[in-house]
């Protein structure tokens, strides 16, 4: 017999299949055919592994709690993402070099990372994300998660003004004050939704990053 949570969780995966329809961008695998409590979605979409190193591929591990949807579910990059809103524990080689020496050396730390979840917990990227904190509301889907995570990894949504890694809110705020840096990435994430026509000679429409986010 469905409970609540149950019919929510039947309605996320099909509501994730159809973002999968919509989108060339945007994959995901779940781990139950009916009512799958865990996701691992990927973006092909162009973000910053590094400052200075691009990536067109993303993977994002989403966990949904007991507690869920009263509760906001658990994200988790799991690939290198340069991003002022997004940041691991260790993100950069001299914290990977300390704890490595911690632990008696490279070695040892990566097969503590494969045996070990609070250690490879370190590597996973967390995430500063309004809806996922403060704001969050049980009329929030993984529908409209996944198509903010994939803003995110673009550059078409950041804050600068609250960051976790203040060296790329550093970077982001030179980088979009220079013509034709951001966003990285301006496709659609709803590549295969067809737009209505716009007439020749009409004026651009102008709406909000939360108006092209909605579903």
């Amino acid at each position: 017999m469905f409970n609540v949570r149950d019919a929510r969780l039947g309605s996320e995966l099909e509501a994730m299949k159809r973002l999968a329809r919509e989108s060339t961008l945007i994959r995901f695998q779940a781990n139950d055919a009916a009512l799958p409590d865990q996701y691992y979605v990927d973006f092909d979409c162009v973000g910053l592994a590094q400052r200075d190193q691009r990536s067109s591929f993303h993977t994002v591990h989403i966990y949904l709690p007991a507690e869920y949807p009263r509760i906001p579910p658990g994200i988790r990059f799991k690939t290198p993402i340069f991003h002022p809103n997004i940041k691991a524990m260790l993100d950069d080689s001299a914290q990977v070099a300390r704890l490595a020496d911690t632990v008696g050396g490279i070695q040892n730390l990566g097969r503590l990372y494969h045996t070990n979840p609070s250690v490879r917990e370190m590597f996973d990227a967390h995430i500063c994300l309004d809806v996922l904190a403060l704001n969050w509301t049980p009329a929030v889907t993984l529908y409209d998660i996944c198509l903010e995570l994939g803003a995110m990894i673009q550059y078409q949504r950041y804050n600068v003004d609250d960051p976790l890694n203040h060296e790329a809110a550093e970077w982001t705020k030179v980088a979009r004050t220079q013509p034709g840096v951001l966003p990285i990435d301006n496709r659609d994430l709803r590549d295969r939704v067809q737009r209505p026509a716009v007439k020749p000679g009409a004026p651009p429409i102008r709406i909000s990053t939360r108006e092209r986010l909605a579903p």
